[in-house]
């Protein structure tokens, strides 16, 4: 084990000649922070500071020393936790700021959101949302305002094609083009 003995707010724990902790103070944001290494020297976990030394961050990594798993408050008071592979974001939970409600986003291989399961616009009533490689929504499940469910299918364009409203019965087709092959 080592003590800060150049004063440089850095302090060190060894094992068998390997650096296996640092508690640290960086400089950059003012903030203290901890790296753990595991028995190849790579890391394993960072505990630390993030925006300005403001908010916490853990970050847990693989073992090609990848962020796995985030868990940050993200600077306007939210928790966020953020699953990766292979260091690319695939699932995220957040809390919407514009409706102080829970979401979670599950990504592709092209780094698109390809559903949302949230809340809608008042963060009072649920949302699931599908949405094809571009991150358009193409379907779309919610509770309408009249707390019935409503289904709504989008073209390619997010234009409404196709709405079913439980409230009134409704079923809206905007536009159908009919094909067949018999």
């Amino acid at each position: 084990m080592a003590v800060d003995e150049n004063d440089d707010g850095e302090i060190k724990i060894f094992s068998d000649g390997e650096q296996k902790v640092i508690l640290d103070v960086f400089s950059q944001n003012d903030a203290g922070g901890m790296l753990l290494t595991g028995k190849t020297g790579t890391s394993n976990v960072v505990a630390g500071s993030a925006n300005n030394g403001s908010n916490g961050i853990v970050q847990v990594y693989d073992t090609l020393d990848n962020v796995a798993v985030e868990i940050i408050a993200n600077g306007t008071n939210n928790g966020e936790i953020t699953l990766h592979r292979l260091g690319k974001k695939r699932v995220q939970l957040d809390v919407f700021e514009d409706n102080d409600a829970g979401a979670m986003l599950l990504l592709g291989i092209n780094d698109s959101v390809n559903v949302i399961a949230g809340s809608s616009s008042n963060g009072s009533r649920g949302l699931l949302s599908v949405n094809d490689s571009l991150g358009n929504a193409v379907v779309e499940l919610t509770a309408d305002e009249s707390d019935a469910g409503r289904i709504q299918l989008n073209d390619a364009s997010s234009n409404q094609t196709i709405v079913l409203q439980g409230a009134s019965g409704l079923i809206q087709a905007t536009t159908v083009t009919h094909t067949s092959d018999r």
